[in-house]
């Protein structure tokens, strides 16, 4: 089981490795393995990057380590021990953000290996012969089903609302803007797109609308993002608000008209 609140103390590069959810165990065995204890040799600032890395792509300032440039989910510590860019957040040029990628392929995104703090570039980071997007949560849920993040903005003929989920650290958050969507029913919605990750658009939407009696005229627009990198994007504008908005464009003319 992964544990999901271990936390290491080595000195001032914990504290920064940590705050980006990294251990410096994973960062060092992994420095160690793919670059050679060569580049302890080439660490001035001890950070556990080569400084010959640091250089060729200007990298400067007191957290180097820590800091994410290119706005991937991914710190410099990590993009370092996976060959990535730290200045491009799609280094293959394969149209995929490098925090979506799946480097050591146990089924988890590498920008959510970040957060879980497991290692991005093991497969099995607790050594249980268990690959790490296959260890369940407290509830039993495989962390490569969980969601992510989701977001949610429906807009009808008398109002407009949000809802977001984000689950990072092994915590939930949730925020919603009006009292016709609950917090409760913004997990129901998150724990039953967490049942089968192969669900279509068109059967979340579904979802959603059975679970908030969505009635009438909408329009919706939704992001869905997995742990295992998978996003799912949708917008749903029903027939009855289509068709609102073209009458009370086709009235307007006509007022124009007279």
């Amino acid at each position: 089981m992964i544990n999901m609140k271990k936390a290491w103390s080595v000195g001032l590069a914990a504290t920064l490795l940590l705050s980006q959810g990294m251990t410096v165990a994973n960062a060092k065995e992994h420095s160690e393995k793919s670059h050679g204890n060569k580049t302890q040799a080439h660490d001035k600032n001890k950070n556990k990057i080569a400084d010959k890395w640091e250089k060729k792509y200007k990298l400067t300032g007191k957290n180097i380590a820590s800091q994410d440039k290119d706005k991937d989910g991914l710190p410099n510590i990590v993009e370092y021990q996976l060959h990535l860019n730290p200045l491009s957040a799609d280094t293959d040029k394969n149209h995929v953000n490098d925090g979506l990628e799946d480097a050591d392929g146990d089924n988890l995104s590498n920008r959510a290996e970040v957060e879980l703090r497991t290692n991005p570039s093991n497969p099995d980071s607790d050594h249980d012969k268990i690959k790490d997007g296959a260890e369940v949560d407290k509830h039993g849920v495989e962390y490569s089903k969980k969601v992510r993040e989701f977001e949610l903005e429906i807009e009808t003929d008398d109002d407009d609302f949000e809802a977001e989920y984000e689950y990072k650290k092994g915590h939930a958050k949730i925020k919603v803007s009006k009292k016709f969507i609950s917090k409760a029913t913004v997990e129901a919605l998150v724990k039953k797109f967490e049942a089968s990750t192969e669900l279509t658009e068109e059967e979340m939407q579904s979802i959603i609308e059975t679970e908030l009696h969505l009635e009438g005229s909408y329009d919706m627009e939704a992001e869905v993002e997995f742990l295992n990198g998978k996003e799912v994007e949708f917008e749903k504008q029903s027939l009855d608000h289509g068709d609102s908005q073209a009458d009370d464009g086709g009235n307007q003319n006509d007022e124009d008209e007279d």
